[in-house]
């Protein structure tokens, strides 16, 4: 609730801000609006086609989905801008990826 409305008003305030619109998507992802993260994920991409952390998202939603081939394009491109898997959400997109293919 809290963290929905802080992020919310953050992408209101600031609507080109690929981070916050992620966050607001990690929000959504995080209660089960998996239409509403989807959407927000898309916006942090638009703004920012390297934002590892909305492909992550993204990626997640498309497998739960059942979109298998989407899913792992999507978390692929995560990994190709983390190859290292220095970021949490990278590291679970390569285990995803191990599982799903």
């Amino acid at each position: 609730g809290e963290a929905k409305k802080i992020y919310a008003g953050l992408v209101a305030a600031d609507p080109y801000d690929s981070v916050f619109h992620c966050h607001l998507a990690a929000v959504h992802h995080s209660l089960g609006e998996l239409d509403e993260a989807f959407s927000q994920y898309t916006e942090a991409l638009k703004l920012n086609l390297a934002n590892a952390d909305a492909l992550v998202g993204l990626g997640e939603i498309q497998l739960s989905r059942g979109e298998l081939a989407a899913g792992i394009s999507t978390l692929k491109k995560a990994i190709e801008i983390d190859p290292d898997g220095a970021k949490p959400s990278t590291q679970r997109a390569q285990s995803l990826l191990r599982a799903n293919t």
